[in-house]
């Protein structure tokens, strides 16, 4: 590789003429097979974080379900506890 010692004018036609080569390189219209293979990167991703949304959803739901559940055995329980209060009472309750 041979370096060149250049300066002012000479170094920015130098820099431009390599940027004009590595933008002919680099022309995503020139090769359809990458922005293809972009693509397909771009609808993997998407698909993963819908997929990962959809998941989130599907576990709130279930912990949403699981609480409920949780408060009406409690509230089962609560209304047990006070019939047996109420059983075991020494006051009628038709007074």
């Amino acid at each position: 590789m041979r370096f060149e010692v250049l300066a002012g004018r000479q170094y920015v036609e130098k820099l431009a003429q390599q940027g004009a080569a590595l933008m002919e390189d680099t022309n995503i219209f020139k090769d359809p097979d990458w922005v293809l293979g972009d693509m397909a990167w771009v609808v993997l991703g998407g698909t993963v974080v819908f997929g990962l949304l959809l998941l989130n959803a599907y576990v709130q739901k279930i912990a949403r379900s699981e609480e409920h559940q949780r408060i009406e055995r409690l509230s089962a329980e609560n209304l047990k506890r006070e019939r047996l209060a109420a059983a075991q009472s020494r006051r009628p309750d038709n007074i």
